[in-house]
């Protein structure tokens, strides 16, 4: 019997091998979206024969209930189950909270690393914001210099993204690091671009953290902190957050971070500070020397040949506005300054 020959129904739902559809207890493939099949190669999986699905485990996830009815089905004994299904017990009841069964699958032998179709306990935990059961994992064995590195981004992204939601994450992060996490490659540069506390990106960037990480669309974490000035839309006048966003931009320059680096819209960190009206943020990157009149043309502007706006000549149009022109003044008055050193 063949594991996993997809084929793909008029509404672009996998539809598996005709063997596949007589396991005992079938499986809801209507309800498999076309990218469960798709592992970046295109929507078809390579056929898996009984021994390699016994040995290696399944290459879609269809559920426990499932796996379980094909184990059976391919001559495996349900009373000695293969090793994988036994790590994915182990994300399951993580996932469930079940502590008790987490105990009992770790006694049994089941890896505290294991990881399967790209998640592992720790990140089921994340998920489920079960921070005391990230603890609990790294107390008996878990190890970060076990992990992928896209296991390890998968937990940066887990933490980072959403730390106001999560009680105690600090704690975590702390004992993530002391359990040996590597920050230096692109997890450390995510949880740069995705913390927003200058305490957390000071300790992000002495653990070996690129000061200028990039997202998809060029922006650099420099980017993000000069566009949370008052102009922002979720900053407005919270000092607070003008605050902190100026801290980060004076600990990013300080730590190197690259002044000039253009995003895919053709903005500039000294172009976003202006747009942001964050006159603090502008003064620190014209004292450590960003460029002032820099203003690569964007690709989606090149097809209407307008030249697009330098700094100073935006600063400009926004001190047309009544509302924005006191800090707009004072940005043309800077930048009219960098521009006669």
């Amino acid at each position: 019997m063949h594991w996993g020959a997809i084929e793909e129904d008029a509404q672009g739902y996998p539809v598996p091998h005709e063997a596949a559809r007589r396991i005992p207890g079938g499986f809801a493939w209507s309800s498999l979206p076309r990218h469960a099949c798709d592992h970046g190669g295109g929507p078809t999986v390579e056929p898996q024969t009984d021994a390699d699905f016994l040995a290696n485990g399944p290459r879609l996830d269809l559920g426990m209930a499932a796996f379980r009815a094909m184990i059976v089905a391919a001559g495996g004994n349900p009373l000695v189950p293969p090793a994988w299904l036994g790590e994915l017990e182990l994300i399951d009841a993580t996932a469930a909270g079940d502590l008790a069964r987490m105990e009992l699958l770790l006694h049994g032998g089941v890896a505290v690393d294991a990881a399967r179709f790209g998640r592992s306990a720790i990140t089921a935990a994340l998920h489920g914001k079960r921070l005391e059961l990230v603890s609990w994992l790294l107390a008996r064995g878990a190890r970060p210099s076990r992990w992928s590195e896209g296991a390890t981004r998968e937990v940066v992204h887990w933490l980072f993204r959403r730390p106001r939601s999560l009680q105690g994450w600090e704690r975590v992060f702390e004992e993530l690091v002391v359990a040996g996490i590597d920050l230096r490659g692109r997890a450390g540069g995510d949880a740069v671009l995705f913390a927003e506390d200058p305490r957390i990106v000071a300790r992000l960037l002495t653990l070996g953290a690129t000061p200028s990480p990039r997202y998809a669309s060029g922006s650099t974490a420099l980017h993000c902190a000069c566009a949370r000035g008052p102009w922002h839309h979720t900053v407005g006048g919270d000092a607070s957050a003008i605050d902190a966003s100026t801290k980060l931009v004076a600990l990013l320059v300080a730590a190197g971070a690259e002044l000039d680096a253009v995003a895919r819209d053709g903005h500039t960190a000294v172009r976003g500070a202006v747009e942001s009206g964050h006159v603090a943020a502008l003064r620190l990157l014209l004292d450590a020397g960003a460029a002032h009149s820099l203003a690569p043309m964007p690709a989606y502007l090149k097809q209407f040949g307008k030249p697009f706006a330098t700094p100073v000549e935006r600063a400009r149009e926004l001190a047309r506005d009544p509302v924005k022109a006191p800090l707009a003044a004072e940005m043309v008055r800077m930048l009219d300054e960098a521009s006669r050193r």
